[in-house]
């Protein structure tokens, strides 16, 4: 028997107890903890059973047998001698030939784990020298690039030496952590690299030899299992050094993995009716959406929690979003908890979408085409009108929704607020109406009833301009503590009462961090007004501008998790 730990069981085991997650089963030996982690770094069936004990004495062979036992009853340990007709010998018949590339302690102990596992080894290059070591009369082959230092430009040399349909493969070292992966036809190791956050060294202490050669023989295996058919797809997995952990990493592809080109104005005429005519994204499938953006270390949202902000009586979530520009925190409300994540997860992706500029698909003069939403007709406008990052927050005319319409409205009607808030600086009209709060439908007699504990006397004004889209403002003496527009004046004043009531639980709880936080609204327990985008539409027409949308889609993968997040720009009429 050559064992060989299987490459889905996770370590999670402790000093004294060796444990694995293999699928949906824990498999834990007590006291075992100690030899496991003697063991680990060479169950990668290039040794046999008998050669890994013939050393020990008598009873710590016995141990180590029964451990090996254990661990293969419950499919943890798998026999590397069974895979292939013949064993290893069977293996050197049957594995391609290989160009190395790379350097350090990584690369060499990768080209030792090729050859116990029956590689042909090609030839062991730099990266400068992968195109020279690429042959060109066989075409059963596989390039492989390990190093001890992460860089995405070294992995695009590497890949550029690649002809088509030839395999890559990558692994590097990283302060504490083996990154492997991915590996594949086109598996883009470059655009993969590039979404990890470079600039903040992982703690850890620099990896061992046996961690290196850990992390060497997981990589070759994730090859094999690439080559054979069992890995579906570019993956990637984080080994950490020390305990030699290893986890998935869950990362989409980089802005530059697309083949990039300006858009032209059909393009996105077409782009925008795909938008229109898009199915809506659900709530639940929203989430599912939204969990392939979240990592700690890769993920365009690196955490997304609730951390020490008050909950009640509004829910508040925070999500560090990972931009070219920085990093950005977040953070929206609601009524539930499930609704607080969803308006923060789709503030986020606007706000990161609106800061990702692909200078490949600009055009002339540093422009993108938009089209007007009056007439479909495509307009050219500056980059610098639609892509914002000035903003520490989500620019206006900036949004995400879960439906065209969705998004479309957010957009237009953060106009709207802009508007009645420059107006609300610099005067507050004493004629300004009051808007009556005597018969009112559930849901915002729910949130006035909890205004009443905020210990100041409110007022609840109509503060519509001459743009004619409702407009809604709660003054505490001379302060906006709430302001929101709305299709009709009942949405709008459920809004502005949400926002009250946030700043309120900000006071109560001494914590200004998300007084001025979006809070997510639900539609009215009675229906009101019919509400559509178009009429929004049609009242900046009428006074004299003209919206223009413009899809916010310069990060294709990013854009694949929600296609509805767009940016509005006013124009002259």
């Amino acid at each position: 028997m050559r064992p060989r730990l299987r490459h889905d069981a996770y370590d999670v085991g402790s000093a004294e107890d060796a444990a694995f997650v293999v699928g949906t089963e824990v498999v834990r030996v007590v006291g075992a903890g100690a030899w496991l982690r003697r063991l680990v770094p060479f169950l990668d069936g290039s040794h046999t059973l008998e050669g890994l004990t013939t050393k020990l004495t008598p009873p710590r062979r016995t141990a180590v047998t029964r451990l090996v036992d254990i661990l293969a009853d419950h499919g943890v340990i798998e026999d590397a001698d069974r895979d292939i007709p013949g064993g290893p010998a069977g293996a050197v018949l049957n594995r391609p030939h290989v160009v190395l590339a790379g350097s350090g302690r990584l690369h060499a102990a990768t080209l030792v784990a090729l050859q116990t596992s029956g590689w042909r080894l090609l030839q062991a290059a730099s990266v400068p020298h992968a195109t020279e070591a690429t042959p060109a009369h066989l075409p059963d082959h596989v390039i492989l690039h390990a190093t001890d230092e992460l860089s995405p430009r070294a992995a695009a040399k590497v890949e550029r030496a690649a002809r088509r349909s030839v395999p890559v493969g990558h692994a590097a070292l990283r302060a504490g952590y083996g990154w492997i992966g991915p590996v594949g036809v086109n598996a883009d190791a470059a655009g993969l690299w590039s979404r990890i956050d470079l600039s903040a060294d992982r703690d850890g202490p620099p990896p061992s030899d046996y961690a290196v050669r850990h992390v060497a023989r997981q990589f070759v295996r994730m090859v094999e299992r690439t080559l054979d058919g069992e890995q579906q797809g570019p993956a990637m997995w984080l080994v950490h050094a020390e305990s030699l952990v290893t986890t998935p990493v869950r990362v989409l592809p980089h802005l530059l993995a697309s083949p990039g080109g300006a858009a032209g104005p059909d393009e996105t005429v077409s782009a925008v009716r795909r938008m229109r005519a898009g199915t809506p994204v659900g709530a639940e499938d929203l989430d599912r959406r939204v969990a392939a953006c979240v990592d700690p270390v890769v993920g365009i949202f690196r955490a997304v929690g609730e951390h020490d902000l008050a909950q009640s009586p509004l829910h508040v979530t925070e999500i560090d979003v990972a931009t070219p520009t920085g990093r950005l925190r977040l953070r929206a409300a609601a009524r539930t908890y499930a609704d607080a994540r969803r308006t923060a997860a789709l503030r986020a992706l606007a706000s990161y979408a609106v800061r990702v500029v692909d200078q490949r698909r600009l055009g002339p003069g540093r422009t993108v085409w938009g089209v007007r939403l009056a007439d479909g007709e495509p307009v050219r406008l500056p980059a610098t009108r639609v892509f914002d990052a000035s903003d520490a927050d989500l620019p206006v005319g900036a949004a995400a929704g879960c439906s065209w319409a969705q998004a479309l409205e957010a957009a237009l009607l953060s106009y709207a607020v802009a508007d009645a808030r420059r107006r609300l600086a610099a005067r507050v009209d004493p004629a300004t109406r009051h808007v009556k709060l005597d018969h009112i439908e559930p849901t915002t007699e729910a949130l006035w009833t909890l205004l009443g504990g905020a210990g100041s006397t409110l007022r609840v004004l109509d503060v519509t301009g001459k743009l004619g889209v409702p407009v809604v403002a709660v003054m505490c003496g001379e302060d906006i503590v709430g302001c929101a527009a709305g299709v009709d004046q009942p949405a709008a004043t459920r809004a502005a009462l949400a926002q009250a009531l946030l700043r309120a639980q900000s006071m109560w709880h001494d914590d200004s961090r998300y007084a001025s936080t979006p809070v997510h609204v639900p539609a009215a327990d009675v229906p009101t007004t019919a509400a559509e985008p178009v009429d929004l539409v049609d009242a900046f027409q009428r006074d004299g501008t003209v919206p223009v949308v413009v899809p916010l889609d310069h990060d294709p993968a990013v854009h694949a998790v929600l296609p509805y997040v767009l940016r509005v720009v006013l124009v002259d009429g």
